[in-house]
C-alpha cells in the first residue's frame, strides 16, 4: 500500500513542504527536531488538520484533494497521541472495546489477551482513566488503537510517559502484532536508539522540508540532531556478525569501512546490527598506533574541516567508499597540521552498539 501525500503550509515561522509518494513497510520513522511539523504531518494524514493546499491518498482511497475530504472517523485510520483522548465516564475495557470493530477484521481473542498482557494494562481494565498515570493512559490508548484494526497506525510519540524497559517490551511486540494484521505504522519518535532498532524506512523533518528515504543510516548522518544530543554528531553503519570472541564477550562485524571489534555477547554469525559511531569517538594520528587499547585503526583520508564556535572541528573522512565524521579540537588540527586530502589513522576509541 503507498501513502502520497503533499502539503505546502506556511503560518507565520512555520513552514512545512511535503511532496511525498512511498510504499508503506512496517513502521516508518518521522523523525526531526521539536516543531519542524511531525505532528502536523500525521494530524493532517487524520484528517484533524486541514489546509487546503493537501493532496493526500491512501491505496486507492483519496482522503483529500481539492474537491474531496473524508472526515476523520470515515478514514479508518489509528491515531495515538502524546496526551490521548479517552472516555472519562467509560471503564478502561469499555474504552478499549469502543475501538473494536463489528466486522471481520477484529483481532482474534487471543491476540487481544497477548496485546494487553505485553502493553501491561491487564490488571487496569475496571479503571476509570481518571485513576491513570500517563504512561498507562498511552498504553491503554495504544491498545484501543490496534483493535480497531486500521488501515495504517499514526503514534505520535505514544510512550513518552512509558519507561525504558518497558519501552523494549511494548514497540517490538506492537511492530509483530501489526505485521501480522499488515497494519503500517507511522511512529514519531526523538529517540535514535528506536529509529535503528525498529525502523524500516524514515520520514525526516528539517528547514520545513519533510523527506522520505529507506536508507535510514545514510539519512541519520545527514541531520544535525542536537535535540537529541549535544554529542550526538556522527556516522551510521549497517553491519553483519563475522566472528565472536565468546571469552571476552567482543564481536567482530563487517562495514562498508572495514571490520570493528565491538563489545556485545547476545549477538550470532550473521546478525546485521546497526552501529552508531560518535564523531566524539574517533581520534586522529599521522602514525598507526602502537602499544595501544584501540582495536579499530583504519586508513583515512581528509574530506574536509569545518571549525566551529566552541574550538572544536569536524573532520569528514574518507575510509574505503564510505565517510565518517571525527570531532577533535582545533588546536589538535594545528598542531598535527592537518589540511584536507591529507593520509591519516582515524582510531575508533568506543562505538555505541544499538541493534
Amino acid at each position: 500500500m503507498n501513502l502520497s501525500i503533499k502539503l505546502n503550509i506556511k503560518k507565520d515561522t512555520f513552514s512545512l513542504h511535503a511532496d511525498l509518494e512511498f510504499p508503506l513497510k512496517n513502521i516508518t520513522s518521522c523523525f526531526g527536531p521539536s516543531g519542524s511539523g511531525k505532528t502536523t504531518f500525521l494530524r493532517h494524514l487524520a484528517g484533524l488538520e486541514v489546509s487546503d493546499s493537501a493532496n493526500i491518498k491512501l491505496g486507492d482511497k483519496i482522503f483529500q484533494n481539492s474537491d474531496l475530504f473524508i472526515a476523520t472517523h470515515k478514514r479508518d485510520i489509528g491515531y495515538v497521541a502524546q496526551d490521548p483522548f479517552l472516555f472519562n465516564h467509560l471503564d478502561v475495557g469499555q474504552n478499549i472495546n469502543f475501538g473494536v470493530p463489528n466486522s471481520s477484521t477484529k483481532l482474534e481473542p487471543e491476540l487481544v489477551q497477548m496485546a494487553q498482557e505485553n502493553l501491561g494494562i491487564s490488571h487496569l481494565l475496571s479503571k476509570k482513566p481518571s485513576n491513570l498515570s500517563g504512561g498507562e493512559r498511552q498504553r491503554v490508548s495504544l491498545m484501543r488503537a490496534i483493535v480497531s484494526t486500521p488501515k495504517i497506525l499514526l503514534l505520535d510519540e505514544p510512550l513518552s510517559g512509558v519507561g525504558a524497559e518497558q519501552k523494549q517490551q511494548i514497540i517490538p511486540f506492537v511492530k509483530d502484532i501489526c505485521s501480522r494484521q499488515k497494519i503500517p505504522i507511522l511512529y514519531v519518535t526523538h529517540s535514535i536508539h528506536e529509529i535503528l532498532n525498529y525502523s524500516d524506512q524514515i520520514i525526516s523533518f528539517q528547514n520545513g522540508f519533510a523527506k522520505f528515504s529507506k536508507d535510514i543510516e545514510k539519512t541519520l548522518s545527514g541531520l544535525k540532531v542536537p535535540h537529541v544530543d549535544c554529542n550526538a554528531e556522527g556516522t551510521f553503519l549497517n553491519t553483519s556478525v563475522v566472528s565472536i570472541d565468546s571469552k571476552f564477550q567482543m564481536i567482530k562485524v563487517n562495514s562498508t569501512i572495514g571490520n570493528l571489534s565491538i563489545v556485545g555477547s547476545d549477538k550470532q554469525v550473521g546478525d546485521k546490527i546497526r552501529l552508531r559511531v560518535l564523531a566524539n569517538d574517533i581520534s586522529i594520528s599521522l602514525s598507526k598506533p602502537v602499544d595501544t587499547s584501540i582495536m579499530n585503526t583504519f586508513d583515512a583520508l581528509i574530506q574536509s574541516m569545518v571549525e566551529d564556535s566552541s574550538c572544536m572541528t569536524t573532520l569528514t573522512l574518507k575510509i574505503k567508499n564510505d565517510t565518517i565524521k571525527a570531532r577533535i579540537t582545533t588546536k589538535s588540527v594545528h598542531i598535527l597540521k592537518l589540511q584536507i586530502n591529507d593520509k591519516v589513522f582515524a582510531n575508533i576509541k568506543t562505538v555505541a552498539i544499538i541493534s
